[in-house]
């Protein structure tokens, strides 16, 4: 969906490395048609987002956790993972596109902004929002008429303080 030019996209992307479980056939058989269904999805949007300032996805797995990257490559993922493939593509879109991406996420329900890929696809930023232990919230403004057009602001929930880690 454009809106204000900016393309809103969701995809099916799960928990648990996208449900690729080998020891579970019926698991890897949904794994591989939910993942391509996914890939196919992601590049028809990034192809409609052409005239767009920016590009919002929305998924719900964490694909950062676990420590993705090869100890090789900070940027990759494991042969294994099943978020490699998707991964790989929303990074070529991105790039392709040339314009600011904001991947948003949940799983983890870590509050954090960060760039996964910031050498390889430094157009992506990532925001990871508050889970069911922090029933908090996270405003996303988006302002194409800014020199960056994505911010974020945690929404605190006054029944429930925050509890600051290090």
């Amino acid at each position: 969906m454009m809106h204000k030019g900016v393309m809103f996209v969701t995809t099916h992307v799960i928990g648990s490395n996208n449900n690729l479980e080998a020891r579970d056939i019926k698991a890897v058989e949904e794994f591989f048609a939910r993942n391509a269904a996914d890939i196919d999805w992601l590049k028809e949007s990034f192809a409609a987002a052409g005239d767009a300032e920016a590009l919002v996805l929305a998924i719900h797995a964490d694909m950062f956790e676990f420590d993705f990257a090869l100890p090789w490559d900070s940027e990759g993922y494991l042969r294994h993972s099943g978020f490699k493939a998707f991964a790989e593509t929303l990074m070529a879109e991105a790039n392709a596109f040339g314009k600011p991406v904001l991947l948003m996420f949940g799983d983890s329900h870590k509050f954090r902004m960060f760039r996964p890929f910031p050498s390889k696809s430094p157009h992506v930023m990532a925001i990871e929002t508050f889970g069911s232990a922090d029933m908090h919230a996270v405003e996303v403004m988006v302002d194409t008429d800014a020199s960056y057009p994505f911010g974020a602001r945690p929404l605190i929930n006054a029944v429930q303080p925050i509890e600051w880690k290090e």
